[in-house]
């Protein structure tokens, strides 16, 4: 699942952000972050919870492993 509206973020859902990248992420690799890391990623803007539902950002994930966060993930 892809949302996008004008002016705002491409959000995806942990599958869509996989098949759209699947030589960078595994769903394993996305939720073991997540699950370590996930209070970070949500301050960063890069995961947002919406019930049981995660969206994740992808430029804003790309921005974020970059700046050399995913070095240690857990």
């Amino acid at each position: 699942m892809i949302i996008e509206t004008q002016n705002s973020p491409q959000l995806y859902s942990v599958n869509a952000l996989v098949d759209s990248e699947p030589k960078a992420f595994t769903r394993g690799g996305i939720r073991h972050l997540i699950f370590h890391r996930g209070e970070e990623l949500e301050s960063a803007g890069v995961v947002i919870r919406f019930g049981s539902k995660i969206l994740i950002d992808k430029s804003k994930l790309i921005e974020w492993l970059r700046a050399g966060n995913g070095r240690k993930v857990a």
